[in-house]
């Protein structure tokens, strides 16, 4: 019963968001079909769930095995390699 209200209410706000695309629309001759569909999209866009935020310092973890290995850096001192003579 509570997944036919959910349907009930989900073709309410595309109806109502329908028929506002119609009305703001500065040409309305489109055929009804059309706002439907514009509007279905958009309320399905804005009920899909939103992708986690990933954090700096985990987003860095991910680019490199090991986070704290630094490119140039001695790991037993932790300071800069000398560069080699050519």
């Amino acid at each position: 019963m509570a997944e036919h209200s959910v349907e009930r209410d989900i073709e309410h706000r595309i109806r109502e968001r329908a028929s506002r695309l119609w009305e703001q629309d500065d040409d309305p001759k489109k055929h009804a079909d059309e706002y439907w569909d514009t509007a279905r999209r958009q309320i399905e866009a804005e009920d899909a769930p939103a992708a986690p935020a990933v954090e700096q310092s985990a987003k860095r973890q991910i680019e490199s095995e090991n986070p704290q290995e630094v490119p140039g850096v001695d790991d037993a001192t932790g300071k800069p390699r000398a560069k080699r003579a050519t």
